[in-house]
């Protein structure tokens, strides 16, 4: 799913307006990550969910540790075939619940402008835009939090 993910960003260059050289650079890390799996997506901070749609994979997602308190939202993708289907808010609702789980107290992730249907999602499930926490390439990004419980 994340080389899909990868592959799906090629052909949507639209989605990202990405220059060539910002492009190329992050298409490079994600094939790293993917090579790399679970990598810091896995246990015991993090997790990787994998949805199925009539026995086959169509979307994905997954957390992984910021600081001990915050867990990062990453990689929520969804197969053209099964989108409008409801399957990246069930990605997501789950890979939160599960960040409760784990302990953490929010979760944060960055997105694109051009991604309108994951900024309206993440927005409808109480996520609230926040100054950037990493330094991203693209000045464009949008950087979002959401509390599960307030920091003891």
């Amino acid at each position: 799913m994340f080389h899909g993910y990868r592959r799906w960003l090629a052909r949507h260059r639209e989605v990202t307006n990405f220059d060539d050289d910002i492009f190329r650079r992050g298409t490079e890390k994600l094939s790293l990550e993917a090579d790399g799996l679970p990598g810091p997506y896995g246990p015991p901070k993090g997790a990787i969910v994998v949805a199925y749609l009539d026995g086959r994979p169509v979307g994905a997602g997954a957390i992984r540790p910021l600081d001990a308190g915050t867990a990062e939202l990453k990689r929520v993708f969804v197969q053209s075939r099964a989108r409008g289907l409801g399957v990246g808010r069930r990605i997501t609702t789950h890979l939160l619940r599960r960040a409760g789980r784990l302990g953490y107290e929010s979760v944060r992730l960055d997105t694109l402008p051009g991604m309108r249907s994951a900024v309206a999602l993440y927005r409808s499930l109480g996520f609230v835009e926040i100054p950037p926490y990493w330094a991203s390439p693209y000045t464009g990004s949008l950087f979002f939090e959401l509390r599960l419980r307030e920091r003891r």
